[in-house]
């Protein structure tokens, strides 16, 4: 079954057709990691969501990274760039979340299937609350490569897939998906992103790009 994270398929939607190919091609035959690259400060970053945006949160895990003794190039780079991330964060702009709980997303990862491609979206974070009395979810993903720029298309398209996964997936009771707080957080462009609310086309345009993939991986 081809298969794509979501974080890729928000980078195929904008990527030239050398790079397509190149995206398709490690989603079929992906490279032997032992450790992914920024999977430690991911858990710091929420971390510092839920923990309302405190500072102290912030610092703390910037402390961290800055006391590591990297063993190898590879992981001096990953602690720099970590850093990076952290100090980031009070620069975006971020929603107010107060009177909101913003968790870690330990659930299970349903993969969301559109034209034959299985996508792995796998949110980092949650968000649930109200808004007028009227209970809401909402979801964070984070995108951290700095090997690749991704532009407005591709973290809408990210958000938008969000909020597709929480209204299949995570809804409970009288709860509704709220677009406002399905999040794509782009720390290479330095931008945040909600679920646009109308997505019609850009839903389209996902389909369009799985037939393309299905029948790339095929010929690969």
């Amino acid at each position: 079954m081809p298969r794509i994270s979501l974080n890729k398929l928000g980078e195929y939607v904008e990527a030239s057709l050398a790079r397509r190919k190149a995206i398709v091609k490690d989603a079929k035959y992906p490279p032997v990691i032992k450790v992914a690259r920024y999977s430690e400060v991911r858990t710091d970053i929420t971390a510092y969501f839920t923990s309302g945006y405190d500072d102290n949160v912030l610092k703390a895990a910037i402390k961290k990274f800055e006391e590591k003794k990297p063993e190898s190039p590879w992981h001096e780079q990953n602690q720099r760039g970590s850093i990076d991330f952290l100090e980031l964060l009070p620069v975006l702009e971020l929603p107010d979340l107060h009177g909101f709980d913003v968790l870690a997303y330990k659930g299970d990862n349903p993969k969301m299937n559109i034209a034959g491609v299985d996508i792995s979206v796998n949110p980092d974070a949650i968000i649930k609350g109200h808004i007028k009395d009227k209970p809401v979810v909402g979801a964070i993903k984070y995108y951290t490569s700095k090997g690749v720029r991704i532009g407005e298309e591709g973290s809408k398209t990210i958000a938008t897939l969000l909020s597709k996964f929480v209204e299949e997936n995570l809804l409970q009771g009288e709860e509704k998906v709220c677009h406002d707080f399905c999040l794509s957080v782009d720390f290479h462009g330095e931008q945040v992103y909600s679920a646009p609310k109308a997505f019609k086309r850009r839903l389209q345009n996902v389909e369009t790009a799985c037939e393309e993939i299905r029948l790339r991986w095929d010929s690969l």
